[in-house]
């Protein structure tokens, strides 16, 4: 009887120690999950970037048939009690005995979790697997990241089989330097555990380095990594656009002092973009 109590009196310590993932949320773009493939559905249609047509687009289909599936298939799936159908730790694995379209329902619950406009170390399939997780090893680690590479390129590149690719947008790198960054700075955006790319785990869903200089790598890291937080398709108010909202929506108690430069900023970006 002593024993039953301590175990009953242990397991609520337990569960709050290792609880599970949050819920994905809907949607098909990066970070949303695909209500098909979660409930084992028939629906055998690749999610695609809006930009192109190519099923799967940025995403190499092919490569992850031969590279990602099987390596999911033979150590993640393991059913519900890792990532098998019914599971509830994020993405789900789907072998072929579960639907007639097994590789295609696991490709669209493995890209809503690939950031493929800012690439492999935005993605959280990424940060779970590189820093937290216990199983995932090579190959799969590696190929992974090669699998999110390419499709960021693709992205980028546009060339998704008729559709155009990442939006052409210019962020002012002086107006960077001298306004934005002092403002992200300042309202602790680019913290530790926030969204800094200096030292620590990223804590957020993009990263920035929170001392760029001028003419720097570290500079062009952080613009393209703005620009592919924008949105896509790229919205033409930058009200609308995915970064101005994070700036400004309180999250963790932060929001940028001048929202008035800010949004100048990326609107300049915008109007150009517009008439390209």
């Amino acid at each position: 009887m002593r024993s039953l109590l301590v175990l009953s009196l242990a397991l609520p310590l337990f569960t709050a120690c290792f609880p599970g993932p949050p819920d994905r949320g809907g949607g098909s773009g990066p970070g949303g999950s695909s209500p098909d493939a979660a409930s084992g559905g028939g629906d055998c249609n690749y999610t695609t970037d809006s930009s192109g047509t190519t099923p799967g687009f940025p995403f190499a289909t092919a490569t992850f048939d031969s590279d990602i599936l099987p390596d999911l298939q033979s150590g993640c799936y393991v059913g519900p009690a890792c990532h098998g159908p019914g599971n509830s730790y994020g993405f789900t694995v789907f072998q072929t005995g579960d639907s007639d379209c097994a590789n295609v329902q696991t490709f669209n619950e493995v890209v809503a979790d690939a950031d493929y406009m800012n690439g492999p170390d935005m993605s959280r399939i990424i940060q779970i697997s590189g820093m937290q997780h216990l199983v995932i090893g090579e190959p799969l680690l590696t190929n992974m990241r090669d699998f999110i590479s390419a499709a960021q390129q693709a992205y980028q590149a546009g060339d998704g089989g008729g559709g155009g690719g990442g939006a052409a947008v210019t962020l002012d790198a002086e107006v960077y330097i001298q306004t934005i960054q002092p403002l992200l700075n300042s309202s602790n955006c680019l913290g530790s555990g926030c969204h800094s790319l200096e030292g620590g785990a990223l804590g957020g869903d993009f990263g920035l380095y929170p001392n760029a200089t001028v003419g720097s790598t570290e500079l062009q890291t952080n613009l393209d990594n703005i620009a592919g937080a924008l949105g896509s398709p790229l919205p033409t108010d930058a009200f609308d656009t995915l970064f101005y909202g994070r700036a400004t929506d309180r999250h963790a108690g932060a929001i940028v002092s001048s929202t008035r430069d800010l949004q100048d900023w990326i609107q300049a970006a915008l109007d150009a973009a517009a008439v390209r």
